[in-house]
This record gives structure tokens, C-alpha cells and sequence, in this order.
């Protein structure tokens, strides 16, 4: 008579134990989140002073509940430190708004945006907001709401967002956990896109290219507006990336900045059917096709090298080793750099054609050395500075003023430049300088000049 009780009390533990899973799948058997804080650095460039950061909590539909934590930014890095923060559900929201740091003009912006990040803060104290978790936010609550871990969908919409700019990111860590001032390759990619994207906008269409590029994803994982490429290719193709290197450091935020570079470089040649940089075609010089489709300032028969892993612009040393075919090539075993040589000049000499970068510490380290002490050491073992008569021999006689050479003078060491005209050889060179121009008594805080290296 005992059964049906039985039975009933089976039910009622059968719908107990669905409930209960019912519960921890949607987040509502998950014990409170309190976390004492959650920090991280908010950045374009790196958003300033007084910039404003959220956290919101999302329910288990990605939905804001009400409850929000907020912190403003009193530093010029962009760091948030949130504070004694309890949530029902392990996701938030973080939202950045304020000004920020340019990195392609140096300056703060003339406007502020607004910057969002998702997150599972169970096992993160720290949570970072970039381009990157902005432009993936939308693609990874699609993709939640369809039914993918939030861990899963952060991992396919990074993968579909380096995709856009064909980056690889196979090995990436999180975008969360990427700082453009980190030394990884990661990091490297995050600067490169920030770079990229912002071109020469203003912050309102800068904002607009975020939006319309993460709805894009949102819904398809990719982005086909062509012409909107083109006019980041138009503007990449251009830009000079060791003026964006020398607007961070002028920061004095850190003194770290990734390679970035690579990926700027390789973002565009696709578009010009260039092919591949890499070790079989270095120093191959290319004609682009149809550049003036896209570049209106260039001839149709515009042409590109490839160097150091990057396409760019020649210069005459560039094209007349390509077309004579004459230079050979100098890998310098201190750091693996490569370099044209050839014989040339009344003196028949073997020079470096290409400017000799070892160990140099300037802002610019493929043109200039900024520092004498590092000029007087770039020459490798067999090598040397040249001296005034090597330096006459290989000038032509139609320009014998000899500038910016770094030489060996009897005095010393001088250089030349066309603001120093003093510094150079010929009819108004050294020969007519005071005894008293050594290099020990020279403004070095003025010092500016290539080294080009001859053999011994």
C-alpha cells in the first residue's frame, strides 16, 4: 500500500536533480563572484587621466543586470583598478570611455570613445580593454547565445578578427590579457591593428570603422567591405612606422615597443600582388600592380623591395643592385644583419652600401645613429670607419661637400650633415676647421649621422 509514496518521493528527487542541473547550467547554481578587485590597463593608445571604467554583471543570457562597479583612470597608462566587486553571475561587461593617446600623431584625442571587453572573472584579477575585445565583443555573445562556451566563442571570434588583417593567431594569448606595450608577438599584433585602424581618422569615423567592422563579425565572422580596406591599404602603404615607434616612446610610458612594424608592412602588398617577402625574394624589387587604383600619387610602374622581411619603398642602392646585379651580400655575425657590398671608387675598395645598424639606440635605427660613442663601434671586425680621402674617392666631382658621413679626420672624429656644413670634406671641409673640432669637444647632443663601413 506503501508503493505509490515511494513512487512520489522518487519524482519529487528526480525533479529536485533537473532543477538542480538546470540551475548550474545557466549559471544560477554558480556560487557569488567577490573579488577584492579587478585591475587592468584600458587603451587605443592608452586612454588618460580621468577616463572613465565599468564593470557590468551579465545574467546567463549576456544580459546587463543593474548591478555595476566603477573606477576612473588617474594615470596616463590607462589603468582601472575596480574595487570589492560581488556578482551573482562569473560574467561582466567592462566598459572604457574617456580620451586617449594616439599612436600615428602622438597626441592626446581631440574626442573621447568608448572601448567594451567580456570576461569570465572567476579566475581573472586581471581583465584589459584594447581594440581587440571590442571589436569581438559582439561575435563572442552571438556565439554564447547560440549555445558555445564563452571560452570557445572568445578563442573562434579572436581567430575570425586577426583573420581580417591576416595575422595568424594560432599561439595568441587572450586579447584580455595583450598590452601595447608588451613584448610578445601578440602584443606586437594588437599595436599593429590599433595602428591600422586608426589611419589618419578622426575619432568620430574611427569610431564608426570600429562599429562597422564588429557588427561585420558579429554576424558572419569576417569583413568584406573592400573599399573600406582599400583606404587602410592607401593609408598603410604610406605611413612611416618609425614616426609611430617615436611618438609612443616620446610618451615615456615605456620603453618597450614590440615589432609591430611586420605587421603593418604585410598587411597591404596582397592588394598589390606582391607576393611573399621572406628569404628567397630579399631584395627583390617588384613592380606593385595596379597601384594607382589605390594610391593615386603613384605611377602605374611604382615599384617595392622586399628587405629585412618587409616590403617597402627603394631607394637607388635598392634598384641599382637589383638591376645591376653586381652587389653581394655581408652578414654581419654580431647580429645576423645583412648588407650590399661592392667595390667601388678610384681606390677600388670594398664598401657596405647599405648603413650599418648594429648596437644603434636611436629612434631610428635604419637611417641614423644618435649617439657618437655607438658610430665609433658599428664597423664590424675588418671594417672600419672611412677616412676623408676614401670618403672623396667614391663622391662625385661634380659634389665634393662630402655630408653625412661619419669619418676618420686627423683630429678626431667628425660628421657632416647640411645643417653642420662645416663638418664635411672638400673646399670647405675639415681643412679649414679650427685644431681645437675633436669629437671630445663637440655638441653630442646634436649628433645625427649614418655609418657606412669600409674594408680594411
Amino acid at each position: 500500500m506503501k508503493k505509490p509514496q515511494y513512487c512520489l518521493l522518487a519524482s519529487i528527487f528526480a525533479l529536485a536533480s533537473i532543477f538542480a542541473v538546470s540551475c548550474s547550467d545557466n549559471g544560477g547554481g554558480i556560487d557569488p563572484v567577490k573579488k577584492s578587485r579587478v585591475t587592468g590597463v584600458s587603451q587605443k593608445g592608452p586612454f588618460v587621466e580621468g577616463s572613465k571604467a565599468t564593470l557590468y554583471e551579465l545574467n546567463d543570457r549576456f544580459e546587463q543586470t543593474g548591478r555595476l562597479f566603477t573606477d576612473i583612470i588617474t594615470d596616463n597608462k590607462g589603468t582601472f583598478e575596480i574595487r570589492n566587486i560581488e556578482l551573482e553571475s562569473p560574467f561582466a561587461m567592462l566598459e572604457v570611455s574617456g580620451y586617449y593617446r594616439n599612436e600615428n600623431t602622438g597626441k592626446v584625442s581631440a574626442a573621447p570613445i568608448t572601448l567594451f571587453a567580456i570576461a569570465d572573472v572567476r579566475e581573472k584579477d586581471q581583465v584589459n580593454v584594447n581594440v581587440l575585445t571590442h571589436l569581438e565583443y559582439y561575435r563572442v555573445l552571438n556565439l554564447a547565445e547560440k549555445g558555445m562556451s564563452v571560452m570557445e566563442a572568445k578563442k573562434q571570434a579572436q581567430k575570425e578578427v586577426f583573420a581580417v588583417f591576416g595575422i595568424d593567431s594560432k599561439d595568441f594569448k587572450d586579447s584580455e590579457d595583450m598590452n601595447i606595450f608588451g613584448a610578445s608577438e601578440s602584443d606586437a599584433a594588437l599595436l599593429a591593428i590599433s595602428v591600422l585602424l586608426q589611419g589618419d581618422l578622426s575619432e568620430g569615423d574611427f569610431s564608426q570603422r570600429l562599429t562597422n567592422i564588429s557588427q561585420a563579425i558579429k554576424n558572419g565572422g569576417s569583413w568584406d567591405n573592400e573599399e573600406a580596406k582599400k583606404n587602410i591599404v592607401r593609408w598603410a602603404a604610406l605611413v612611416n612606422t618609425a614616426t609611430i615607434k617615436n611618438n609612443i616612446l616620446n610618451w615615456e610610458l615605456s620603453y618597450v615597443i614590440s615589432t609591430f612594424e611586420k605587421y603593418v608592412t604585410n598587411y597591404w602588398p596582397k592588394y598589390f600582388d606582391l607576393g611573399e617577402c621572406n628569404a628567397e625574394t630579399e631584395w627583390t624589387v617588384k613592380k606593385a600592380a595596379n597601384i594607382s587604383s589605390i594610391i593615386s600619387e603613384f605611377p602605374d610602374d611604382y615599384s617595392y623591395v622586399c628587405k629585412n622581411g618587409v616590403w617597402g619603398h627603394p631607394n637607388d642602392i635598392d634598384k641599382y643592385c637589383f638591376e645591376s646585379k653586381s652587389c653581394e651580400i655581408f652578414i654581419d655575425s654580431r647580429d645576423g644583419n645583412k648588407y650590399r657590398i661592392e667595390i667601388k671608387g678610384t681606390k677600388n675598395q670594398t664598401w657596405m652600401l647599405d648603413r650599418i645598424r648594429y648596437k644603434n639606440t636611436g629612434p631610428n635605427p635604419y637611417t641614423e645613429y644618435n649617439s657618437l660613442e655607438d658610430a665609433l663601434i658599428a664597423c664590424p671586425d675588418g671594417w672600419r670607419l672611412p677616412n676623408d680621402a676614401e670618403i672623396e674617392a667614391i663622391t662625385p666631382s661634380s659634389d665634393k661637400s662630402c655630408d653625412n658621413f661619419v669619418r676618420l679626420v686627423p683630429n678626431g672624429v667628425f660628421w657632416g650633415n647640411t645643417n653642420k656644413r662645416a663638418f664635411g670634406c672638400g673646399s670647405d671641409g675639415y681643412e679649414n676647421a679650427p685644431s681645437d673640432w675633436e669629437f671630445t669637444k663637440l655638441d653630442l647632443a646634436d649628433f645625427s649621422a649614418p655609418v657606412y663601413c669600409v674594408k680594411e
